[in-house]
This record gives structure tokens, C-alpha cells and sequence, in this order.
């Protein structure tokens, strides 16, 4: 008799047999009933009763039919855990995670999305978004929200909320039910620091405008003037408009004799980070001539940007020449008074006492112009010299005459060469009585030196402007007492007061870690024989205990050149660089925060291919134990669609990571001269399952004549098996696609073209795009994960090709076009493909170790049915006791075991006798190439990943036995 219990309350229930026949009707029973077998074993059932009439249509007696379910249950817990999996996941991300239905209803709320909305699960989970934030109504939320849903396209912004006074970064991806998921961050502080660094930028762009000196950025490679201010255009005559269309070349601009010196400090620029300043001359927009002193420096070392003060130096230049002027004009009178006196340029006179001229040379005489008849013998006053200079030297020669000592004196004058300042001294002529009877005195024309002072005045007062306009400061060391002069910048850089210092108060402002370094640096500097140039930055410290960075430059002073010369002073400027080295610092910042990101997004991806291919395996495994049990046609059909959707989640996975690989440039090709024949056998092989799928006509055209290249088969094939997936998946059933291969201008050239759904003018630029789609809209029954063409893209570009995509538009079908490189040399020869000699299946005994019971056991059972004697484990430890047990063949170890990893229980395997010759294979969802390398060197001979092609498995295990054989 039969026993049926509720498999909740254990209470037996009625035999739909016997109900049958008693109410004559079909009767099937409740849900959760067990069947109770005669040995006490459970098996939960899904089952029915029919009666069984005779011809006269009375009931003769009934069928049961019982269907165990035991499966469906076991799928319905895995599904349950999956959806137990993905909402830890959703709670363990940082951002705030968002799910809304297509009412808008709140149907799922993270933590991160509780903080960030300050209400709880219970507050917002099932209520309208737009009642429980009426804020969002009418504002970029709400837009952004509604388009998503409604064009179904992925958003991406950032918006204020006023309520919150927050900024916020949201990305929304529109849902198959008509519902939107969100996800949310805080990006508040983010832009605090942008408005910020905008408003140090305008400062900046301030202090460039209206600076007095011209200043200008520009790119070494390309030899443009990027950027200029108003002073600079000024001195040059250019416009913004020359500036904004690319006109400022400083090459171009440079004159052909300046072009060497420019070049030099080019080359000084990128091998030392800057130039010194140095005169040279710039064109002007009207192809006049503009003087100049320039200094440069690049940004950094890994831009060929910089900027360049720059000052107009065309007064100095005028003054220098009126000098130059002025000097022949005095070289032509010093040839004259060598005339008149045989080595003095300087008039010469002689006075009485009482004032009148007894001798004057025929410089003076010219001067005055009034010849020797209208001189000798006669006063200042009736010379022509006003009152008051008359009486002056009158009585300056009486103080000669009385003190008998030298006066001197400077004065102008008005004679024959114009107004002049002359430089006199009168001495008294003592007689050989010894008094003073005649004053005689030299006069010299200072006219020049004057000017030349004040020219000099003035170059100096220019030379302080450009400091004061650089933000340098100046100092200058006598070696011989160490004594320190300092201009005021100087020490507010250094100490931030203008009060003086002295060099050890200045040394000592010098951070302890920077002053031997320092040190060295300044003896090495001012060593007499080959000095190396001062360039140096350090830290000073500020009385309010501040640290600031200066950078300082300087050079040493000789008294000749040549051995046994003397150093007479070591000078130079230094600069405040503690804005750049900050900017530097937070450059280096981020840049270790993006790498920081980039491997933890490697470890993610290598995490979640994991923990996908772990589930798959059984999945796998079941469905070639469904395979080789023999099913009826409606079940193999079954069996062979899972098998091809497991298959194409694999091949998600698999792309996933090596589009991850490909982007990080981890992806190694393994190259080799392969015949383009056997790539496209290659991919027709993988692909022709989903072509034949969806019931698609595939043409292979290929030439006669064979082609070879240098690449690497296997993603040489992914390529083109990628490209046929995609015409299958986006042509409607019973499409055509067409592989066809030619040679063309030395590349190897591969069409893939359907005619299926096309692609909108608008994509034909982004289909190769990460995580990019066409438009679903269009097909809704297909798609991915959106990395195969960029993917494809990236193995392209790697083997030296090149990929492009042409579409006449939507529902006009695509073609794929891929050029790749041809081997030209005909010496080398194709290795020939490897034909797999067929290999008797023999019983092996192969020990199954996983801690996932259900992937183990499905292995183990699809082992046995092929002849082998199996044994299972469920961790590192029983592993190793069972191998030591049953002495395997061949052990198929997952790595992410508990209790002792598989790296580890394969040391321990191969430390014993029996399993140093023992096959030892790592099957694990761990597939990155560090993953292999360490499992190569744990001790293992081969590396598979889950899912396991079972065929694949099938080989190897063969393989392996023909070499211990």
C-alpha cells in the first residue's frame, strides 16, 4: 500500500487511486506530498490518478502516476540562494542601489541608498517615488528618470537637490518589466573641490593677464604659442583671433640668427626642465623687430608644455646704441686732444690769482669756441660762463690759493658741444718761493658715464620689475666671509618677514632633511674646477611653523678663467614652488586612487567569473549525464538548448575578462605563423551552433590560394567567432550571413555580412564602444553584454589591424570588415593544425575533490558512465586521505577549497611517493593568467576552468593517460 504524507504537517493523505474510483472522477494531488517507499525513504512528488473504463464505459480500475520532483526543488533552493547572493551583493556596494517597478513604485532600497535618502527600507518600499520625494517633480530627476524608461537608454548625470543641499552622480538602467534600477553617490565634496580649483585657476588667469611682463605657453613638439597675455601680444602686435587660430609659432617668429641660441634653449628646456634667461629677438606681426630676454620652463616631464616670461628690452637696446653713439664721439675727441697734449683727452688750463686764464689747450679753447685770442688773459665772466658759475670757480680758487690743497667739483656747462657735465679738480702751483702762484686744473667731459649710470639705473630698475613680476628672489654670498645679501622677497620666502638675516639664520631655516643635500650641492657648485650648475628644491620652515617649498638657481663668480682662478661670489634667485609641489602631491594622489580602482575592478571581475563558473559546473555536468543516460527527443532538445545558453553564458564570462585584459594590457597574444583557413574553421566550428540555432544560411567564401599570418589562433578565431555570433543574434530567423576572405594591398581581409536588423547611422561610430548597444528597441530578443565588438576591436588593433563597420541603416543588414597584416616571407612553414589521434577510453581511477557537493557529485557520475572508477572529496584535507586511500590515476582538484587550498593539498599530494607521478589537474573558476602560473607551480599538471567542456576533459584525461602509459 501506498504512503502519502504533506510534506509540512507529516499528515498522511488520501490515495488518489482510491479517490479515483470512489468519485469517479481524475483526481491529482496536492502540492507538497512525499512519497514514503517500503524502505523509508522520501521523495517528494508531483503525481495523478486516471480511471480505466471498459467498452460499456464502466470503471475497471485506475492509473497512478507519479513524477519524482526532487530536481525542481533543488532548483528552486539554488535560485533562491542566487537571489539571496545578488541582494548581499547590492547591499555590500558603496553606492546607493535603487530598483522602482513600472508604476514607480519603491521595490527594492539599499543601505547605502538609506543613508543617502535619510529614510528607511519600511518609509519608501513600496510607495511612488514621486509621493515620497515630491521634491524630484519638474526637476533634471524626474526628466532623466522618465526618459530612461521611456526611450530605453541607459542615463548618467549629476543634479543638485535642494532639499538635502546635495550634489548627487546617478546612473539609471531602464528594466525589462518597464521599471528603472538606479544607482546614487554622494559627489558633494567632489565639486566643493572643482568650484575651488575654478576659482585658484581664474586667480591664476588674473595674475597672467595683468602682469607687467609678457608671459606666454607654449608646446615644444609642435613649436605653437598655446597661450599669451596682453602685454606679450602688445610687444609682438598679434591679436587674440592670431592667437585662437594657431598664427604664433616661436620658431617662425625667431630670425634665422637667433635661431641657434633659440634652439639651445630649447634643448636646455627638455633635458633640464628650463632656460636661463637670454636675449633674442622675435619677429613682430608687421615683420618689425622686437629685443628681448626670455627665460623658460616646461610644466613637467611628461608634457612638452611650458610657459616663458618675457621681457621688451627695446629702451635698453636705444639707450645701448646712444651709448655706442656717444663713445665715438668721444673717441673722436680723444684723437683730437692727443693732438694738442700727448695722452690726455681732458682740457688742460691754467689760472692766475686773480682769475684770468694763462693757458688753455686747443681742447678747451674748441669748447669754449672763441679761439686763443678771446681766452687768454681773460675772466670766466667775460669768457662767456653765467654769474654764478663764474663766481663759483672764482672762489674756488681762492680756497686753492689759501689752503693750498685740490678741490674738485662737477658742473654743466654750455659750450660749443652743447650742455655737458664736466668733472674738474684745481690744484695750486707752488713757486719756488713757495707760495701758490696759479691754480692749473684738468676738466673731463662726464656726460656719458652719467647717462651710462642712469641707463644702468634703469636697467637695473627693470631687472627688479621682472623679479618682483617672476616672485623670485635674489641673494648673493661672498665666499670669503660668508656674509649674505638679500634682497626683501628673498626673506619673505624664506622666513615670511622682510627682516634681514644672516647665512646661518637663513641655514637654519632650511629643513634638517634637506641641508646636506643642500650642502653638497653648494660646494659642488662653487667647487674652482668644473662646477656643476645650483639648481635645487627644498623645504624651509616659516616662524609659524609652515613648510614651504622653494626652488632655487644660482651661479658661481671667478675672478679669471683658467687654472688658479678665485671664487669672488656665488648669486642667484630662489622661487616659492609650494602651490605646484601641493598640485604635484594630489596628482600623485589620484593617480595611486585610479590604480588602487583598476585592481580592484581586476580582482571583482576574477571574484564574479568565479563565483559564476562554480554553479555552471554542475549545471554542465548534469546536462552530459542527461547526454549519455539517453533521453527522448523532447528531453534532448531540452538538454541541447541548456547546453547551448550554458555555453553562451561561458562565453560571456570569458569575454568579460578578456575585454578586462585587453583594456589593462595584461593580454599576452601568443604568436605564431598560422594558415587564415584554419582561423575561420576555427570560428565556424564554435559558431555554427547559434547560427544553426536560429535557422540562418551561412556562405564561407575563401580564396583558392592559402593565406598565413603571424597571430594567435586562438583569438585570431574569437575574432571572427565573435562577428558571426553578433550577425546571428541581430538577423532574424532564416537570415543570411556570409564570411568571405580576400587578399587586398598586402592585408589579409575578412567580411562578415547579414542581413538583419542593420545599424542607425548614429551607432556606426559607437558600436565598437564598451558596454555600447544597438538600440534594443529594435530587437529585443537579442543582445548581451555589450563588450564583443570592442573586444573584437582590442585583439584586432593588437595583432597590427584594423576593424570597421558599414550599414545602409535599420533593417538593411551590416557588414564587419577586418584587415589584418599578411606574413610576406614564404621561408618559414604553417605549423600543420594537430589532428587528435583517437584514443581507446580506458578505466582510470580519478579522485573528484570540490568542496561544491553538487559540482562534484555531477563530475563523479558523468566519470562513472564512462567506465572509471571514481571517489569524491569535499575539501583540502579528506582530499589528500582519500588520494592517499585510493591511489588514483588522476585527481581533478578545485583550488577555493576549505579547511587546506588546493595549492596547498597538491604540495602535500606530491610530497608523498605514491603521488609525485600522480596527474594532478586544478579545475576551479579561477581563469587569470597569475592563477595559472601559481597553480604550475603548486605542482599541478594541467589548469581548467569551470565550466568544463566535457569533451575537452575527455581529451585531456585520454591525452594524459597516453603519456603515463
Amino acid at each position: 500500500m501506498l504512503r502519502i504524507v504533506n510534506e509540512s504537517t507529516r499528515l498522511e493523505v488520501e490515495n488518489p487511486g482510491l479517490r479515483a474510483l470512489k468519485e469517479g472522477v481524475i483526481v491529482g494531488l496536492a502540492n507538497h506530498t512525499v512519497l514514503i517507499a517500503k524502505d523509508g525513504t522520501e521523495r517528494p512528488i508531483d503525481d495523478s490518478a486516471a480511471l480505466i473504463r471498459d467498452q460499456a464505459g464502466a470503471i475497471t480500475g485506475c492509473v497512478l502516476v507519479f513524477r519524482d520532483i526532487s530536481e525542481r526543488h533543488r532548483a528552486e533552493a539554488e535560485q533562491q540562494a542566487a537571489q539571496e547572493q545578488t541582494r548581499t551583493t547590492l547591499e555590500s556596494v558603496t553606492d546607493g542601489f535603487m530598483r522602482y517597478d513600472a508604476d514607480w513604485r519603491i521595490v527594492y532600497v539599499n543601505a547605502e541608498a538609506e543613508r543617502i535618502n535619510r529614510l528607511t527600507r519600511s518609509e519608501m518600499l513600496g510607495r511612488n517615488v514621486w509621493e515620497v520625494f515630491p521634491a524630484l517633480v519638474g526637476t533634471k530627476f524626474e526628466a532623466e528618470f522618465r526618459r530612461a524608461v521611456a526611450d530605453r537608454v541607459t542615463i548618467e548625470f549629476e543634479n543638485f537637490y535642494e532639499p538635502f543641499g546635495r550634489w548627487y552622480s546617478l546612473k539609471g538602467f531602464p528594466t525589462a518589466d518597464g521599471g528603472l534600477t538606479t544607482y546614487i553617490r554622494d559627489i558633494t565634496e567632489q565639486k566643493v573641490n572643482q568650484e575651488a580649483l575654478q576659482r585658484s585657476e581664474a586667480r591664476l588667469r588674473r595674475v597672467f593677464e595683468s602682469n607687467v611682463v609678457g608671459m606666454i605657453r607654449w608646446d615644444l613638439d609642435s613649436s605653437l604659442i598655446l597661450d599669451a597675455n596682453a602685454e606679450f601680444l602688445r610687444m609682438t602686435g598679434y591679436t587674440r583671433e592670431d592667437l585662437a587660430e594657431g598664427r604664433l609659432n616661436f620658431r617662425d617668429m625667431t630670425p634665422t640668427e637667433w635661431t641657434l641660441r633659440n634652439e639651445e634653449g630649447i634643448r636646455t628646456i627638455r633635458a633640464d626642465g628650463h632656460a636661463a634667461p637670454y636675449e633674442k629677438e622675435y619677429f613682430r606681426k608687421d615683420g618689425s623687430r622686437v629685443p628681448l630676454i626670455i627665460a623658460g620652463t616646461r610644466f613637467d616631464d611628461s608634457t612638452s608644455e611650458g610657459m616663458s616670461l618675457i621681457i621688451d628690452i627695446s629702451d635698453r637696446k636705444h639707450a645701448e646704441q646712444e651709448i655706442v653713439r656717444l663713445a665715438a664721439e668721444s673717441e673722436r675727441q680723444r684723437r683730437l686732444y692727443e693732438t694738442v697734449l700727448s695722452s690726455t683727452p681732458d682740457f688742460v688750463y691754467v689760472f692766475s690769482l686773480d682769475h684770468k686764464v694763462l693757458y688753455a689747450n686747443d681742447a678747451l679753447i674748441k669748447m669754449w669756441g672763441r679761439g686763443q685770442e678771446g681766452a687768454i688773459g681773460k675772466t670766466f665772466l667775460e669768457i662767456g660762463y653765467e654769474p654764478w658759475h663764474a663766481e663759483m670757480h672764482d672762489r674756488e680758487i681762492d680756497q686753492v690759493r689759501a689752503t693750498r690743497q685740490p678741490i674738485r667739483g662737477e658742473v654743466p656747462f654750455n659750450g660749443t658741444h652743447g650742455r655737458r657735465h664736466y668733472d674738474y679738480i684745481f690744484v695750486p702751483i707752488i713757486g719756488a718761493d713757495g707760495e701758490v702762484e696759479a691754480v692749473a686744473g684738468t676738466t673731463r667731459d662726464v656726460t656719458e658715464r652719467r647717462e651710462a649710470e642712469a641707463a644702468l639705473r634703469q636697467s637695473e630698475e627693470r631687472r627688479r620689475l621682472a623679479l618682483d613680476a617672476a616672485e623670485l628672489g635674489t641673494w648673493h654670498v661672498d665666499p670669503a666671509t660668508f656674509t649674505l645679501t638679500t634682497d626683501e622677497r628673498f626673506r619673505i620666502i624664506f622666513t615670511g618677514a622682510p627682516e634681514a638675516m644672516d647665512y646661518e639664520q637663513a641655514f637654519a631655516a632650511i629643513h634638517p632633511d634637506d641641508r646636506e643635500r643642500l650642502h653638497e650641492a653648494v660646494v659642488a657648485s662653487t667647487r674652482i674646477d668644473d662646477p656643476t650648475p645650483y639648481a635645487e628644491e627644498y623645504r624651509v620652515f616659516h616662524p609659524d611653523a609652515s613648510v614651504r617649498w622653494v626652488f632655487a638657481k644660482g651661479r658661481a663668480s671667478y675672478d679669471h678663467e683658467g687654472p688658479g682662478r678665485r671664487l669672488v661670489s656665488f648669486d642667484g634667485t630662489v622661487a616659492d614652488i609650494t602651490a605646484r609641489k601641493l598640485i604635484e602631491e594630489e596628482r600623485e594622489r589620484l593617480v595611486g586612487q585610479l590604480r588602487d580602482a583598476d585592481r580592484r575592478k581586476d580582482e571583482f571581475l576574477a571574484t564574479l567569473a568565479h563565483e559564476l563558473r562554480n554553479p555552471l559546473a554542475p549545471i554542465r555536468n548534469c546536462l552530459q549525464v542527461l547526454r549519455f543516460a539517453g533521453a527522448d527527443g523532447t528531453i534532448e532538445e531540452t538538454r541541447a538548448m541548456m547546453e547551448r545558453q550554458v555555453t553562451q553564458l561561458v562565453r560571456l564570462v570569458d569575454d568579460l575578462l578578456d575585454m578586462s585584459r585587453v583594456t589593462s594590457g595584461k593580454l599576452q597574444l601568443r604568436r605564431e605563423r598560422v594558415e587564415l583557413k584554419t582561423v575561420i574553421d576555427a570560428a565556424v566550428e564554435t559558431s555554427r551552433p547559434t547560427i544553426e540555432q536560429f535557422g540562418h544560411e551561412l556562405a564561407v567564401v575563401l580564396p583558392d590560394e592559402p593565406i598565413s599570418m603571424n597571430g594567435d589562433l586562438t583569438r585570431l578565431a574569437q575574432v571572427v567567432s565573435n562577428l558571426l555570433n553578433n550577425a546571428a543574434k541581430y538577423t532574424h530567423p532564416g537570415g543570411q550571413i556570409r564570411l568571405a576572405v580576400r587578399c587586398e594591398n598586402g592585408m589579409a581581409v575578412v567580411a562578415v555580412t547579414d542581413n538583419g536588423i542593420g545599424i542607425p547611422p548614429s551607432m556606426l561610430t559607437k558600436v565598437f564602444d564598451m558596454f555600447t548597444q544597438v538600440d534594443r528597441a529594435l530587437e529585443r530578443t537579442t543582445g548581451g553584454l555589450g563588450i564583443g565588438l570592442s573586444l573584437v576591436k582590442g585583439l584586432v588593433e593588437m595583432h597590427g589591424g584594423t576593424i570597421e563597420v558599414h550599414s545602409e541603416g535599420e533593417g538593411r543588414g551590416s557588414e564587419f570588415t577586418v584587415r589584418l597584416p599578411l606574413v610576406l616571407s614564404a621561408v618559414e612553414k604553417i605549423r600543420p593544425p594537430v589532428v587528435d589521434e583517437p584514443v581507446k577510453s580506458t578505466s582510470r581511477r580519478i579522485l573528484v575533490a570540490d568542496d561544491n557537493l553538487d559540482s562534484a557529485e555531477s563530475l563523479g557520475r558523468l566519470l562513472k558512465l564512462l567506465g572509471n572508477d571514481v571517489s569524491t572529496a569535499h575539501d583540502g584535507l579528506q582530499a589528500v586521505d582519500v588520494a592517499e586511500a585510493f591511489r588514483p590515476d588522476v585527481i581533478l582538484l578545485d583550488i577555493g577549497m576549505p579547511k587546506l587550498n588546493g595549492y596547498e593539498a597538491c604540495c602535500r599530494i606530491r610530497e608523498q611517493p605514491w603521488g609525485k607521478n600522480t596527474i594532478v589537474v586544478a579545475m576551479t573558476g579561477w581563469g587569470q593568467d597569475e592563477d595559472k602560473r601559481r597553480s604550475q607551480a603548486a605542482g599541478f599538471n594541467q589548469h581548467l576552468v569551470k565550466p568544463v567542456d566535457f569533451v575537452a576533459l575527455e581529451k585531456l584525461l585520454l591525452s594524459l593517460k597516453a603519456d603515463t602509459a
